[in-house]
């Protein structure tokens, strides 16, 4: 459906400067419109540039499986540069309308790459989720900034080709909701998977258990499967890392060697689990009673755990911290 919107608009976009530029051509510092003599081969580019849209109406993964991210990245990539050939062309020797395309194609795939970003787990993505929302709401900003001050302009009289202008505007506010839409689908509309496989704990088939020390890397593990259910008490910690039995009455990490060690290596996997927006490690407020109440792992809204092979484990419900 995204790429199906996406082509649409795209074909839109030509079909609109075409038709504008031939239909109210003046003011234009090229000239005659559609007596230009460019246009004799300047279909050739509009053509070019609507059949290359309509490619995304008819492209679809082969078989169920999505394409590879790079090819897809080419793909986006590829078309993307190719429109703003002939976009440039169509402007140079036919009519400045072509102009408009450019900074509408450039919309339009960036839209691609939200849509794509969370399914291929983009490095950008996963990084930057947050920045990339912000970044994107600007944009969306900017866009409708842009189209109050056409739809000004139009309303006192000071553009001078209106009709096209309401055209453009219309075609931008489209191309705006869909940027939004995609951009609310980035935010909300996907669950990142955190899976226990074996020895290897996962984030988007992404290994994180080397991030961790291997002395950590049991309570990452434990943490992860006990979501939003049993704390990790001293106990189990230390049986967990082949350590000895607690001093459940050592109540500061600085007087107690066994203490210190292991809420060291609790915060190791806290840091980790947060830096990769997993969730967070919560503990009693009263410091003194760690040990006995533990430590529980409150996974993000947007994660959903699984063990591999048998399906969902957990996903958002939201315990009552300690």
């Amino acid at each position: 459906m995204v790429r199906l919107i996406a082509a649409l608009l795209g074909i839109l976009s030509w079909g609109f400067a075409a038709f504008f530029s031939i239909r109210y051509p003046l003011p234009d510092s090229l000239g005659q419109g559609s007596f230009n003599p460019a246009w004799n081969w300047g279909w050739g580019l509009v053509v070019v540039g609507i059949l290359l849209w309509s490619a995304w109406i008819g492209y679809s993964p082969t078989g169920k499986k999505e394409p590879r991210r790079f090819t897809y990245g080419l793909r986006i990539l590829a078309s993307l540069t190719i429109q703003l050939v002939l976009a440039f062309l169509a402007s140079t020797y036919l009519h400045r309308d072509f102009l408009t395309i450019v900074f509408q194609d450039i919309a339009i795939h960036y839209a691609l790459f939200l849509d794509a970003a969370p399914r291929y787990k983009s490095r950008i993505y996963l990084m930057f989720s947050d920045r990339l929302f912000a970044f994107t709401l600007a944009i969306v900003a900017f866009f409708l900034v842009w189209i109050a001050l056409m739809g000004y302009g139009i309303m006192s009289r000071s553009e001078p080709r209106w009709i096209p202008s309401i055209g453009y505007n219309v075609l931008n506010l489209g191309i705006c909701c869909f940027i939004g839409i995609a951009n609310l689908y980035l935010k909300t509309g996907y669950r990142r998977e955190v899976s226990v496989s074996g020895d290897g704990l996962f984030l988007d088939n992404l290994d994180i258990l080397p991030l961790i020390s291997p002395a950590a890397r049991p309570l990452a593990s434990y943490f992860i499967l006990h979501a939003g259910g049993k704390a990790l008490v001293c106990h189990d910690a230390q049986t967990l890392m082949g350590s000895a039995e607690c001093d459940l009455d050592c109540g500061k990490a600085t007087t107690c060697a066994g203490y210190r060690y292991l809420y060291n290596r609790v915060h190791e996997v806290r840091k980790v689990f947060a830096a990769l927006k997993i969730g967070s490690i919560c503990a009693p407020e009263n410091r003194k009673v760690i040990l006995e109440q533990g430590w529980i792992f409150v996974p993000d809204a947007s994660i959903r755990i699984t063990r591999s092979g048998e399906g969902h484990l957990y996903q958002v419900p939201r315990p009552s911290l300690l």
